[in-house]
């Protein structure tokens, strides 16, 4: 920008690429940008092709349908909620659909495709089906992370077809926000001439004709260059007897960090913006000229991780032309060990190259004596000190297998360590990073056999192992393919930062993140007592509560025709609806009206089925959701005692059967009303003398082959593990199960999970529930639990429980609650208070690659970006920047100091900063 404007150097950009601006604020700002360009503005020199128009966001929606009755899917397309157009898509190929926005989008804005018309008419199925959305030139897939597929409650990852009525969500991220405060004095009639270039290009100009100050919004690129210059330029100044007409800027904002005209950094070049006549910063541009301002780091408001790698020992295999010493381990010393094994180098997308073995323990000797693993091993050519063990793997294991990781020291130990199967934050992912941390093995043997690392490392093994031990005796096949091994030294400081960095985040974007959270509560029946527990659900920052609709209450008497009694279910739900409340209903349990309560029966069956559809009827379109029964794969009955919910023992095909018929009487009256297979347990064990009933695959195959799947819209399960971070892998199974029986998009909703403050840990005998230290230690599990489920995308999760039920200091069951028996709020009530407040806008992130043990999640809220940053045991040092701080936390929304220095403990919990 060395030379004179004038009208020869200002261009016309079309609207894909000139980003308009818009205005938003004060009054009258609007009006005045929308003001089209007249005669007059032309005769004083004001060029028409580039003065805004707000002509807004162009979105582009390619999508294609299938008729029935001649009649086309119906597209509603929708931005920050207003309706911007409506057609019918009856092209069986896929063509572009235009729509236009009355005001630029911001980031974070939403985007919505909905298909309202969904219908089978004489075997013709409607279908509406979308491959992208674009907005003002950035197109995304309707498969990628940030499109969302809504039906109902029900809230699933994007997809192109859509068989249902339902919406696809983008949430545009497209650009960067830059917000200019200014406000004009006007001459004959004219307003100043704003013109906003980026790096020497000019984006947009607007006339200012507000004498106040007012925000002008307009988008820029995705990623500036570093150090960058925004120039906002004024060119029509002039006198006209009394009137001068000026500029006059007060700041610029970009990605809500401000930089005032009057700071140091920026800069007025008057005239003719050759470098000569440059002043400092001033708000009044009494002359033609521009103000510069350097953005630097201020336009990356988001903050990276990063700290210092000390990579000892490194393979990645994409120069080798052989497998380098890397070579089949059968696991003879078991039933004559695994099949035999070819290890290879195997290309992969990337074109670098991975490798690969495959692992087969499916072929038993006689009596029993089967093959436990398979392996491949390396010995380092120079033995390396190590704390940690880094390296990706294809997620393509079987269901049943698990990998391992094994090093050998300098005296011939060998430790075993076991890594999540894909940590929660790449859970999904095609590849996923895997690390441990080598000074936590889970066994060892040999050589010194200490559990310690003596000397150096001289041998590293990755090993494929089925779930023996956990889950049964189950065999596995396949073939594991990995890549990027690092053995490195630990961190003890991790710092964060805006810039790059080694820790990338993983952008993720979905609003009412409160609505996804819910709490279980056990009513009385009282309208005092519901009304009471309701209010406090609300006020623990929840969004719809969980609780039994007992079959046996509702239909106390059989009759013929059958008659239900609503009456209490019919106050709750009102109840809610005053505290903008949800409800979600199990449907339970046995109605000895029916049989003996073992649901073996087809009058059982249908005498359940016809009570449920009667619910599902009475509260149709009043946002309910229904869940089949609870926890039905537990169940022991030995003498008299009875423990568990399916009795006498858990059956998949008994349980299966009563699903299938009691979602064909519900979808009879309400074939849109949201319904899960009960939430099944990990693991149960009864004190009655029996084997533990353990979660098993026969049971979900049992249960698929009895129909237990079709019409259902969720999978319940109720992820009760010591280690919140689990929850990730073990969802990843289940989601390979779904995928493996043909249901791929089913929904897993967690829709129950907790801690007892009399063993918050696990610890055997619980004691003490109202133990300062363990209600602390509840806290700290329900902030981390909530943050992975979020994290996870998981529509429902749920809390149990809301109120303890006693005061017995070591009944384990009496002190789930966040409140104590006399509703007295517990630390586990501030730490969901604090996450409520801090998530309650938008998740927008996740990091999948940082140190073992750390983690961290972000969250817009609105010009300010909270980050929930901790680890999953020990202790790390977190240094971050404090430029735009404005405050830092505890688990329990405690202020901390904002140093910028804080040692994260497992034991203290998540910490949660906020940034502007």
């Amino acid at each position: 920008m060395a030379t004179r404007l004038g009208r020869s150097h200002i261009f016309s950009l079309s609207i894909a690429s000139v980003l308009a601006l818009s205005a938003c604020g004060g009054a009258g700002s609007s009006g005045d940008v929308q003001s089209q360009t007249t005669a007059s503005d032309v005769d004083k020199g004001i060029d028409t092709t580039k003065v805004s128009k707000l002509a807004g966001s162009q979105i582009a929606v390619v999508a294609r349908g299938a008729l029935a009755a001649n009649v086309g899917p119906i597209m509603q397309v929708r931005a920050n909620g207003q309706l911007i157009g409506t057609v019918e898509t009856r092209s069986p190929s896929y063509q572009t659909y235009y729509f236009s926005t009355p005001a630029l989008l911001a980031n974070g804005s939403p985007v919505e495709v909905s298909f309202i018309n969904d219908e089978v008419i004489a075997g013709a199925d409607r279908n509406l089906y979308v491959q992208s959305i674009s907005v003002d030139g950035k197109t995304f897939a309707s498969t990628d992370s940030e499109v969302r597929y809504i039906r109902g409650w029900d809230e699933i990852a994007g997809q192109q077809d859509m068989l249902w009525n339902g919406t696809l969500r983008l949430n545009y991220s497209g650009n960067q926000g830059l917000i200019v405060r200014a406000r004009g004095s006007l001459a004959d009639g004219i307003g100043p001439l704003m013109d906003v270039w980026l790096n020497g290009q000019s984006l947009a100009q607007v006339p200012v004709r507000n004498t106040e100050y007012d925000d002008y919004t307009l988008n820029l690129p995705t990623t500036l260059p570093p150090n960058s210059k925004l120039d906002i330029v004024f060119s029509n100044d002039k006198v006209m007897g009394a009137e001068d007409r000026n500029l006059y800027i007060e700041s610029v904002t970009v990605n809500g960090r401000q930089v005032k005209s009057t700071d140091p950094s920026v800069t007025y070049d008057r005239g003719a913006l050759d470098g000569v006549a440059v002043i400092p910063g001033q708000e009044a541009m009494l002359w033609n000229g521009g103000l510069r301002f350097s953005l630097g780091q201020a336009a990356n408001s988001k903050l990276s991780f990063s700290w210092a790698n000390e990579h000892v020992w490194q393979e990645n295999f994409d120069g080798l032309t052989a497998t380098s010493g890397w070579v089949f381990n059968p696991g003879s010393e078991f039933g004559g060990g695994a099949k035999a094994s070819a290890v290879s180098l195997v290309t992969v997308p990337s074109g670098g190259k991975a490798l690969e073995f495959e692992y087969d323990t499916t072929t038993c000797r006689a009596h029993g004596d089967c093959p436990v693993y398979a392996a491949v091993v390396h010995k380092l050519a120079q033995p390396v000190l190590a704390d940690t063990l880094r390296f990706r793997i294809k997620n393509t294991l079987a269901r049943e297998a698990r990998v391992f990781a094994l090093v050998k020291d300098s005296t011939g130990q060998t430790l075993q360590y076991r890594p999540e199967r894909c940590p929660f934050e790449t859970a999904g992912d095609d590849w996923c990073g895997l690390e441990v941390d080598l000074r936590r093995p889970a066994a060892h043997w040999g050589g010194a056999n200490n559990g310690v690392i003596q000397g150096n490392i001289t041998e590293l093994s990755l090993l494929v192992q089925s779930l023996d031990g956990v889950r049964g005796r189950l065999p596995v096949k396949g073939k594991l393919q990995f890549d990027d091994l690092v053995l490195a030294k630990a961190p003890s400081t991790v710092s964060l930062t805006r810039g790059n960095a080694d820790a990338k985040w993983r952008e993720l974007s979905f609003a009412g993140t409160t609505e996804r959270l819910g709490v279980a509560v056990h009513f009385k029946g009282d309208r005092k007592n519901s009304e009471e527990l309701l209010k406090k659900a609300k006020e623990a920052g929840f969004g719809f509560v969980r609780t039994d609709l007992f079959w046996n209450s509702v239909e106390p008497k059989r009759t013929s025709p059958a008659s239900y009694d609503f009456t209490t279910a019919d106050h709750l739900i009102d109840a809610a609806g005053k505290q903008n409340l949800k409800v979600l209903f199990i449907l339970a349990y046995e109605n000895l009206l029916y049989g003996d309560g073992t649901m073996s029966t087809e009058a059982e069956r249908n005498g359940f089925a016809a009570y449920a559809a009667a619910a599902a009827a009475r509260y149709k379109g009043k946002g309910v959701r229904f869940e089949i029964w609870n926890e039905q794969n537990s169940g022991a009955l030995c003498s008299s005692v009875k423990e568990g919910f399916w009795l006498p023992n858990a059956d998949g095909v008994s349980y299966g059967k009563l699903v299938n018929a009691t979602m064909k009487a519900i979808r009879a009256v309400d074939p849109n009303v949201e319904v899960t297979i009960g939430g099944m347990l990990p693991s149960f064990t009864s004190s009655c003398g029996t084997e533990p009933t353990l979660f098993s695959f026969q049971y979900m195959d049992d249960l698929h082959k009895a129909g237990g799947f079709n019409s259902v819209n969720a999978l319940g399960y109720h992820p009760y593990y010591d280690v919140a971070e689990q929850w990730g892998t073990e969802l990843q199974m289940l989601r390979t199960q779904l995928r493996e029986k043909g249901f791929p998009a089913l929904p897993v909703w967690d829709t129950e999970w907790g801690v007892s403050s009399a063993c918050p840990d696990g610890e055997r005998p619980c004691a003490q529930g109202s133990d300062p230290f363990k209600r602390d230690r509840q806290a700290v599990r329900l902030a981390r639990r909530f943050l992975v489920g979020l994290s996870l995308g998981l529509p429902v999760n749920v809390w149990y429980d809301l109120k303890d039920a006693g005061i017995d200091p070591s009944n384990r069951d009496q002190h789930f609650g966040l409140y104590d028996n006399s509703l007295n709020g517990k630390p586990a009530l501030a730490a969901m208070q604090t996450l409520a407040a801090v998530s309650k806008d938008r998740l927008s992130g996740v990091v999948p690659d940082l140190p073992a043990g750390m983690h961290a999640v972000r969250f817009q809220k609105g010009t300010n970006t909270v980050y929930a940053v901790w680890v999953e045991r020990g202790s790390l040092e977190l240094r971050s920047d404090t430029t735009g701080l404005i405050n830092a936390v505890d688990v329990q929304g405690r202020a901390l100091h904002t140093s910028g220095v804080w040692t994260l403990r497992e034991s203290d919990g998540p910490i949660y900063l906020t940034y502007r």
